[in-house]
């Protein structure tokens, strides 16, 4: 019978192996299945040999010590085990299934720089845009945009590679006075003269202001306020890492810097998330920044504030194993 034991101790370990595994945590997950395997062949020999040894009442002859308590304490043992693998499972963050992820190579996105990426139908053909069949846009009004944002205020060639022609590597150097395109969810590339109020089918869309580190978000509406609303996130600091989180839950807008809530408001006019249009970033109409764009998440439901810090942290990990690989962490906000 004792057998059995090392039986349930290597499945409940596999078991939950397997779920840290699907939740992110890999290599955690991989250890504990490696540990619940080597627990069925070390201990299954070891527990049968217990078991003739208490069959055989050797134990019993112990004062105060029998077979009952000995199943006891087993069991109790392996109810702590469950316990607390269980609830560290259910503490790692996992992204729902309506996520898609951009942005997620090995390196940053050069914002400079005119934007590729595989078509949905032909992997081999290049679009200058996400195509939006790899985005679940629907018309629940609910959506969540995170990405990590870096501004260049002047580089002296620390982390941008050399001038692209297109405009230098600092804040006064690439686009000064003009509105600069990070990204957008819509139709195309448009020229903009003024601010982007006038740009109404974007939802969202984000873009820095002509000559001030501001972050302007747009967001098609119709009904109260026909040409979309705008709203702007204060000081985004140059030379820095930063995360942006943008939730919308029908007509209540969640704007996150480096996971912690600074707007909430609600939207006056009717949210229009227009599905089956394309997601477009960076340089798109000689209207680039001079900076990174990395770690896009698009989730087709409106994040919590729970969950929206969860993120942070999980993606924040990668930023620094890369800035400590490449020059250091300082250049990440807190």
């Amino acid at each position: 019978m004792f057998e059995y034991i090392a039986y349930l101790i290597s499945i409940l370990l596999v078991i939950i192996g397997i779920i840290i595994y699907t939740r992110g945590k890999k290599q955690e997950g991989i250890i504990i299945i490696i540990a619940g395997i080597a627990v069925l062949i070390i201990m299954r020999g070891m527990m049968t040999e217990l078991g003739k040894k208490l069959t055989s009442n050797s134990l019993n002859r112990i004062k105060g010590f029998n077979t009952n308590q000995l199943m006891f304490g087993v069991i109790v043992l392996f109810c702590v085990i469950f316990v607390i693998s269980y609830t560290y499972s259910q503490s790692i963050f996992t992204l729902p299934v309506s996520t898609f992820e951009f942005i997620n190579d090995n390196r940053p996105y050069d914002a400079r720089l005119v934007f590729e990426y595989p078509s949905y139908l032909d992997k081999k053909v290049k679009n200058k845009y996400i195509d939006g069949s790899y985005l679940q846009v629907s018309n629940s009004n609910q959506i969540t945009y995170n990405y990590w944002l870096y501004i260049s205020g002047n580089d002296n060639n620390q982390i941008l590679e050399e001038n692209t022609g297109l405009c230098g590597r600092g804040w006064e150097t690439c686009n000064y006075g003009k509105w600069k395109h990070i990204m957008h969810y819509g139709d195309g590339p448009q020229t903009i003269s003024g601010e982007p109020s006038y740009i109404r089918y974007q939802c969202p869309g984000f873009w820095l202001q002509r000559n001030l580190n501001i972050l302007t978000i747009c967001i098609n509406t119709t009904g109260v306020v026909e040409k979309g609303e705008l709203f702007h996130l204060q000081d985004i600091e140059l030379n820095k890492w930063t995360n942006i989180t943008v939730t919308l839950n029908n007509n209540v807008i969640n704007i996150y810097r480096n996971g912690k809530l600074e707007i909430s408001k609600v939207i006056l006019g009717n949210v229009q998330l227009l599905p089956g249009k394309n997601l477009y970033l960076g340089n798109i109409n000689s209207d680039g920044f001079a900076g990174l764009i990395w770690k896009g998440v698009y989730i087709n439901e409106a994040l919590n504030a729970n969950s929206v810090y969860d993120l942070y942290k999980k993606n924040r990990s990668d930023l620094v194993k890369f800035m400590e690989n490449h020059l250091n962490k300082t250049m990440i906000q807190n």
